[in-house]
């Protein structure tokens, strides 16, 4: 089992920040180190690792599986090599990239970092708690793999974008995602309920992290506010298209990317069912769809 120590990678955290609110953690629980001396650091000791407030430059050059700088390789390190959970605490001007989240980096409070901690100290959690991380391949891999004769990637493996994009070329299947999501219907949440139920949010989300949230439109932006960290796991119940129009509480497909939900319930007629707008919505998620 690992030591309850986290990483904290940052360029303007200091240790009092961290041992002050929202983060709360005692100095014996981290260690701080900048972006630039990731190169220089093994990582087997820690349990989970923090990137706060990435340059989103550097995101995309990363979710690309771009090295071009030691910085670079050393976060490359970091999210292919460790075996430690990694989570990134963006900015509240920056969204987390999709790429990234694609290479199993995903979004987390500062609050969360200390339930994280304190979930360690159960006996049955920490008992358990070994995780495994999925094989992170670039484009050059698959071309390695393609000259092999390599033409199945093994399940949950992960792809930069680039890696995608050679192995649908080279004529490699993708691993397929599985589908089994769970959808938590929130009907007419308020600010006060949401807040109320904040705790049983949280613990359901670290539970289960196929959980998915539908939320009533207008209320996307509030379950945003109070819950940053797994706002990527917002469902929209309903959205319509721009040129037939909308109801009330509805919004559109552009509206609901940009809220970065992680999708929306579609109804099975027309004018959604139709192969002209299953392709329309495939592109809005970067879906490969075989014609």
């Amino acid at each position: 089992m690992k030591s309850g120590i986290v990483l904290v990678v940052s360029a303007s955290l200091s240790n009092d920040d961290l041992c002050s609110s929202p983060f709360n953690l005692h100095p014996e629980e981290f260690f701080l180190a900048s972006y630039d001396s990731l190169c220089f650091l093994g990582f087997s000791r820690f349990c989970l690792v923090i990137l706060h407030e990435p340059d989103p430059d550097i995101c995309t050059k990363l979710s690309l599986g771009i090295r071009d700088s030691r910085l670079l390789e050393g976060m490359w390190n970091l999210v292919a090599l460790s075996n430690s959970p990694v989570r990134i605490i963006s900015s509240p001007k920056n969204r987390p990239l999709k790429s990234l989240l694609d290479l199993g980096v995903e979004p987390f409070s500062p609050s969360e970092v200390r339930d994280f901690l304190s979930s360690l100290s159960s006996p049955k959690n920490s008992a358990s708690f070994n995780p495994k991380k999925q094989p992170l391949l670039t484009a050059d891999d698959i071309r390695e793999m393609h000259k092999m004769g390599k033409l199945r990637l093994e399940p949950g493996a992960l792809l930069t974008e680039w890696a995608k994009e050679v192995a649908v070329t080279l004529g490699i299947s993708l691993p397929e995602k599985q589908a089994n999501f769970v959808l938590a219907f929130l009907s007419t949440p308020t600010r006060a309920s949401l807040i109320d139920l904040s705790e049983k949010i949280h613990s359901w989300s670290r539970a289960n992290p196929k959980l998915l949230f539908v939320v009533p439109s207008p209320q996307i932006p509030l379950f945003r506010e109070l819950f940053p960290s797994i706002s990527s796991r917002l469902v929209a119940p309903a959205f319509h298209w721009a040129e037939s129009g909308a109801f009330t509480g509805e919004v559109s497909l552009g509206m609901i990317q940009d809220a970065g939900c992680f999708g929306a319930i579609m109804p099975h007629s027309k004018p959604f069912f139709t192969k002209e707008q299953i392709l329309q919505i495939a592109s809005h998620w970067s879906i490969l769809i075989d014609n």
